[in-house]
C-alpha cells in the first residue's frame, strides 16, 4: 500500500533520542549556565512530544492496516493539501494529547482513524466525543460501553438506565438495568454501587449522548409490575441514538480489554 503513496521524506519521522541529544548539542554550543538548564528542558519537552506524534501516528497505522508508521505517513504525504486531512490530524492530535487517561486515548485513535479513512474532517460529534474521552477514566469508560452493550443487545434507539426496585411486599432489593420502559431490559451485572454508574451518565449529559429524565410520571418498569423504577440516572433519547453507533465503535478498545470484543 506504501508504493502507492509519494516518496518518504526523510525528515517527516524523527527518533525522540536523536532530537534529544540535538538539543544538548546546540545547548552546549550557544547557551551558558542557567539558559543551558532552560535548554536541555526544552530539548526533553520536545523529544518527548516528538515520542508522543510517532505513537500517535503508530496507533491510527495500526487501525488503518498500514501495518507501519511509514505507510501511514505516506498516506498522510499524499492528502496532506486535502483540508480534512489537515484538520482530521490537527484535531486528532489535540484530543490524544488532552486524554490522559491510556484506555480513554486509544479509543480517540479509533475514532482518528476512523474519519481517516473516510477522508471526512471531524464533526461535532467527534468533537463530543474527543471531550468525553478527555474526561474520563478507564473506570468510566467500562462502565459506559457496558451500557453502549446494553443498547446494542436491546436494540432500542430509546433507552433509560435505572436503579430498579422489586416491591418491597417482595424484598426491597435494589438492582441496576438498561431498559425501554415497555418491553425490554438488560441488566447490568456485578453493579453494587450505583456512583460509578450515576457518574457515567452524568457524564454522558454532559456531552449530549444522554438527556436527564424530567418527566413527572412514573417510568413503567419493562420486566415486571412486581417491580418499579426507583431512579433513572439518564435517558437516550431518539434524536441521540445514532451518535452511539460511533461511540460503540470507538468503545472498541474497552471490549477488547474486558473480554468483549
Amino acid at each position: 500500500m506504501t508504493d502507492e503513496h509519494a516518496p518518504l521524506p526523510n525528515n517527516l519521522v524523527v527518533s525522540s533520542k536523536d532530537a534529544f541529544f540535538e538539543a544538548l548539542a546546540e545547548t552546549a554550543k550557544e547557551v551558558p549556565l542557567a539558559g543551558a538548564v532552560m535548554a536541555v528542558l526544552g530539548g526533553i519537552s520536545q523529544g518527548r512530544k516528538i515520542l508522543k506524534f510517532q505513537k500517535y501516528l503508530e496507533e491510527i497505522s495500526r487501525r488503518l492496516a498500514f501495518g507501519n508508521i511509514e505507510g501511514v505517513v505516506g498516506f498522510i504525504a499524499s492528502h496532506i493539501e486535502e483540508p480534512w486531512m489537515v484538520e482530521g490530524l490537527e484535531q486528532g492530535w489535540k484530543d490524544a494529547q488532552e486524554t490522559f487517561d491510556p484506555l480513554a486515548r486509544l479509543c480517540v485513535y479509533a475514532m482518528v482513524a476512523d474519519y481517516l479513512v473516510q477522508n471526512k474532517a471531524p464533526d461535532p460529534l467527534h468533537r463530543r466525543l474527543g471531550l468525553l474521552f478527555q474526561e474520563a477514566d478507564a473506570a468510566l469508560l467500562r462502565m459506559i460501553s457496558k451500557i453502549s452493550q446494553a443498547k446494542q443487545i436491546l436494540g432500542c434507539r430509546y433507552i433509560a438506565v435505572t436503579e430498579s426496585v422489586r416491591h418491597v411486599d417482595v424484598d426491597g432489593g435494589r438492582f441496576y438495568e438498561v431498559q425501554d420502559g415497555h418491553n425490554f431490559y438488560q441488566l447490568l451485572e456485578e453493579l453494587k454501587e450505583p456512583e460509578l454508574l450515576r457518574g457515567a451518565c452524568a457524564l454522558l449529559i454532559r456531552v449530549g449522548l444522554m438527556s436527564p429524565w424530567f418527566s413527572p410520571m412514573e417510568m413503567p418498569h419493562a420486566r415486571s409490575k412486581e417491580m418499579g423504577v426507583y431512579s433513572v440516572f439518564g435517558a437516550v433519547q431518539h434524536h441521540q441514538s445514532d451518535a452511539w453507533k460511533s461511540l460503540h465503535k470507538y468503545l472498541a478498545p474497552v471490549r477488547t480489554e474486558t473480554g468483549l470484543a
